[in-house]
C-alpha cells in the first residue's frame, strides 16, 4: 500500500491504537508490583470527542469499571461502546495463571497474555505472549471462519 493512502487509512488508525494499548501494558506491571493483583477493567477509545456527565468534553481514552459480577461485564461494555462510539477496545482481566489483555478495532484484535509466575512464596509477572487476530472480545470485530 502507498505510504500516503495508508496515513490516510483506518488501518494506519487501528496500528496506531495497537501501539499505545501495548505501551499502557506498563501500567499492569506497575500496578502489580504495588498491589499484587490487576482489577479487571475496560477501556474504549471513542471515534469523536465524547462528553462526560459533567460535559466536559473527552477526546482520549475512555476506562470503564467493570462490575463485580461477570456475567453483566457484557453489557457494560456494549453500553459503554455505545455512549462513546467506540473506535477500539480494550479489556484487561486478572485470571487465576495470566493477565489477559485483548484489544480489538473493527479492523482486527491483538491479545496480550501475561504470565503470573510463582517463585517461592513470590508471583511475578512475565513479558507476554502476543497473538493477532486470534483471540478477541467479539463486539467490534470477531475472526473470518476459513473458508475452504
Amino acid at each position: 500500500m502507498d505510504i500516503r493512502k495508508y496515513i490516510a487509512s483506518e488501518r494506519f488508525i487501528h496500528d496506531n491504537l495497537v501501539k499505545l494499548a501495548e505501551a499502557g501494558l506498563q501500567g499492569i506491571y506497575k500496578e502489580w508490583r504495588k498491589s499484587k493483583k490487576i482489577d479487571s477493567f475496560f477501556v474504549t477509545w471513542p471515534a469523536e470527542p465524547v462528553f462526560a456527565d459533567n460535559g466536559a468534553a473527552i477526546e482520549d481514552l475512555c476506562i470503564v469499571e467493570l462490575p463485580s459480577d461477570k456475567s453483566k461485564w457484557r453489557e457494560t461494555m456494549v453500553s459503554a461502546m455505545q455512549r462513546t462510539r467506540a473506535y477500539g477496545i480494550l479489556l484487561v482481566e486478572q485470571r487465576e495463571n495470566d493477565v489477559k489483555a485483548l484489544f480489538e478495532t473493527k479492523h482486527g484484535a491483538r491479545c496480550w497474555t501475561i504470565p503470573i509466575i510463582r517463585s517461592g512464596d513470590v508471583l511475578t509477572l512475565k513479558k507476554p505472549d502476543v497473538t493477532t487476530d486470534r483471540e478477541h472480545i467479539g463486539l467490534l470485530w470477531r475472526q473470518q471462519p476459513s473458508v475452504s
